[in-house]
């Protein structure tokens, strides 16, 4: 739940060892809350596409 009330629900199925990518640095620097912080979580909005080679 982030400060302005906005929140996502993440299948459970959809968390993996890579995803989501949860951050809590930019550029080697701590978030602040007025930039993102204290933690940034990015999830894929559409499935991984795995190709293999032809």
């Amino acid at each position: 739940m982030a400060i302005n009330d906005y929140a996502v629900q993440i299948p459970v199925d959809e968390v993996t060892a890579d995803y989501p990518i949860v951050a809590f640095q930019q550029d080697g620097q701590a978030m602040s809350v007025r930039d993102k912080g204290p933690l940034w979580s990015s999830i894929p909005m559409t499935p991984i596409l795995r190709c293999s080679p032809r």
